[in-house]
């Protein structure tokens, strides 16, 4: 409200002038400018900070308390001695307790665009605060200060006992193998018998594997860490199960000192664990399957690399048949007899950890591959192929909008779209696709790497990269990105949705949009909500304004004052025309996964994992004889360009 900002301002102005060294009394007996605090001129105004300092500062922010839906004044101290960020309801109320407190080592502070001047505090132990200055220059003042205090304090716990603070698994990095995104949007890792601890693995097999695998020196020092893990995990429990109050209770600030201290030491031993374990890997010849792949069904490599003669093959269409096949996917829950699988999944997992690390059960994949779930960008192919027809650059780009919103979530028999899907890079794991349709001059190259993190009940998926729509007739190249994946509830009726800004802008004709895939809020609020808009950079004029769900009803608003309505429920889902199995290639998709697919469509979970186990095994193989003859994985249907990956025969090199 209006009375609040006036209240954070008039405090923010006490706090420039009351903020003061932690060494507070030594400058004041210097030079009269030292007397004013952190920087502060006789005139009140902030001056630059000196860089590497850590001060004891103090003042009012707004900070957001989920109780009661909203942001609240609060009075908080940096305390750089003690590595703590205090709160108090007021400031009349800082000689007592603080009201909350935060432990600065291993912490992260960003900014955010959630709310002016914000900016968000993140501990190590997963805690965080929601902050709000009253100006840029207050923001950036406690950014730099909280910063330097981290900073500060995570090096001096560097030294004394390695630890740094970045949140990671504890547990060694383990061969991937297990279950690739594609099937359920999260990474690939490696069988379920490497994932075990040394002191229990699943079977004699499993034990000799992962013998083979570390050398067994670094096998002891795994089975020290798992122990020291567990000791770790005790203390955490025995500080949460102390009372709230009394004359030691679990907010003691040296018992939260010393949960964070210890997460992050243990963070840092396994980290360097990791490094060695892979340098021992390179040293040994790792398995093929230790690729950060993050997909599932895609074409797995074969022992030796396709024939020349293959790379430029070409597929007929007359072996082409209407897509049959039904991957509808039933909503999952969380089943009985494998919850506890789920539960002692999450107890391995970090907030922000590169899900990399972690095998996923077999059961929550779905029935087909991520390179196939790209296809669904051309689902609508009518829409796709009426940008080519727009008259004007402007009713170009809005068609293009039109498209890439229903994307997400008049039929015409006489034009031919064509889609190739691969996996072009395991280190890191990165998919091209690229559709055309020659007929009408367009086509569309992407490269996507998908980057999984856990996130408490959820798991984000990034989906970095860059698409390019390129327009023949027109000589127009409009550029888009893509959102961001998000699965909810995760440990009861898991949901998806999309979040995060996209762009799509064209340099010749000036014209840009925004697409904003809105995330459900905490507290009420919708779901799947997305807006738009459209504008002309060298005017900045809107265009066109769109609003709805990306998965629901659109309505799209022109500068004109016409209004469009679009269902997505509503429009025509083309099926895919593709060779039956029998004639596909033996890396192509669908032939390379049939066996995991039919059994996951048979609800058969211990036979899909067997399948899967046969091929990842099969991908070791492989990767263990190109390296034996120094032959590195070439793609069939792209080329690395500069950081991106590009068709081998695009539609604008051959026209």
């Amino acid at each position: 409200s209006d009375s609040q900002q006036k209240h954070a301002g008039q405090s923010s102005q006490r706090y420039v002038l009351r903020g003061i060294w932690h060494r507070r009394l030594a400058a004041r007996t210097g030079s009269g400018s030292a007397s004013l605090g952190f920087g502060a001129s006789p005139a009140g105004n902030i001056a630059p900070l000196q860089p590497g300092r850590t001060r004891r500062i103090e003042g009012v922010l707004s900070k957001y308390t989920n109780l009661i839906q909203g942001w609240q004044n609060r009075y908080f101290m940096l305390d750089p001695d003690a590595g703590q960020l205090q709160y108090f309801v007021s400031e009349q109320g800082r000689s007592q307790k603080p009201r909350g407190s935060l432990p600065l080592i291993g912490a992260s502070v960003m900014s955010s665009d959630e709310a002016p001047h914000m900016f968000i505090v993140s501990s190590a132990n997963g805690e965080l605060f929601k902050l709000r200055a009253v100006d840029a220059t207050e923001q950036q003042l406690w950014m730099t200060q909280l910063q330097a205090c981290t900073r500060r304090h995570s090096d001096s716990s560097a030294k004394g006992s390695s630890g740094r603070t970045r949140s990671v698994s504890l547990l060694p990095h383990l061969p991937p193998s297990s279950s690739p995104v594609s099937q359920r949007h999260l990474p690939h890792h490696g069988p379920p018998s490497n994932v075990v601890t040394i002191t229990r693995h699943k079977s004699p097999a499993a034990a000799r594997r992962a013998k083979n695998q570390y050398p067994e020196r670094l096998l002891e020092v795994k089975e020290v860490m798992n122990q020291v893990e567990g000791q770790q995990k005790s203390l955490v429990q025995s500080i949460e199960s102390l009372p709230m109050r009394g004359s030691l209770s679990c907010l003691d600030q040296d018992l939260l000192l010393l949960k964070a201290t210890s997460a992050a030491t243990l963070t840092c031993l396994g980290e360097c664990l990791n490094i060695l374990q892979q340098s021992a890997g390179h040293n040994h010849g790792p398995p093929s399957g230790e690729s950060n792949t993050d997909t599932l069904q895609t074409p797995v490599a074969p022992p030796d690399p396709e024939p020349a003669k293959d790379q430029g093959e070409v597929i007929s269409p007359d072996e082409e048949v209407m897509d049959s096949d039904d991957n509808t996917e039933e909503d999952l829950g969380v089943l009985d007899d494998q919850r506890s699988v789920i539960l002692h999944l999450l107890s391995q997992l970090k907030l922000g950890m590169d899900l990399t690390r972690v095998v996923l059960p077999t059961f929550i994949l779905e029935k087909r591959s991520l390179l196939e779930m790209y296809a669904n960008f051309m689902a609508h192919p009518d829409l796709f192929l009426s940008i080519s027809t727009g008259s004007t650059p402007e009713e170009r780009m809005v068609r293009f909008v039109e498209y890439y919103m229903t994307a997400a979530g008049a039929e015409s028999d006489s034009y031919r779209v064509r889609f190739v899907a691969e996996q072009v890079s395991h280190h890191p794991p990165v998919s091209g696709f690229y559709c055309e349709c020659a007929e009408r001059g367009m086509c569309v190259n992407t490269h996507i790497w998908t980057k999984s993190k856990f996130m408490g009940m959820s798991v984000g998926v990034s989906m970095v990269g860059e698409g390019v729509l390129y327009l023949r007739d027109h000589g127009e190249e409009y550029m888009f990105t893509f959102p961001s994946a998000y699965a909810r509830s995760i440990l009861t009726v898991p949901w998806v949705e999309l979040g995060g800004k996209v762009t799509i802008s064209c340099a010749k004709t000036g014209y840009s949009a925004n697409v904003t895939f809105h995330t459900k809020p905490f507290y009420g609020g919708k779901v799947h909500r997305v807006s738009a808009e459209v504008k002309q950079n060298s005017s900045g004029m809107v265009v066109c304004k769109a609003q709805g769900e990306w998965n629901g009803t659109l309505e799209f608003i022109y500068s004109g004052g016409e209004t469009k309505v679009i269902d997505t429920n509503k429009l025509p889902v083309m099926r895919k025309m593709i060779r039956p199995v029998q004639k596909q290639g033996q890396s192509e998709s669908r032939c390379l996964w049939q066996h995991v697919t039919a059994a996951l469509k048979e609800g058969n979970v211990d036979l899909a994992t067997e399948h899967k186990h046969v091929l990842e095994e099969d991908q070791r193989s492989g990767e263990r004889q190109r390296a034996a003859d120094n032959m590195p994985w070439k793609p069939k249907y792209f080329n690395k360009e500069g950081d991106g990956w590009v068709y081998r025969n695009p539609l604008w090199t051959t026209h």
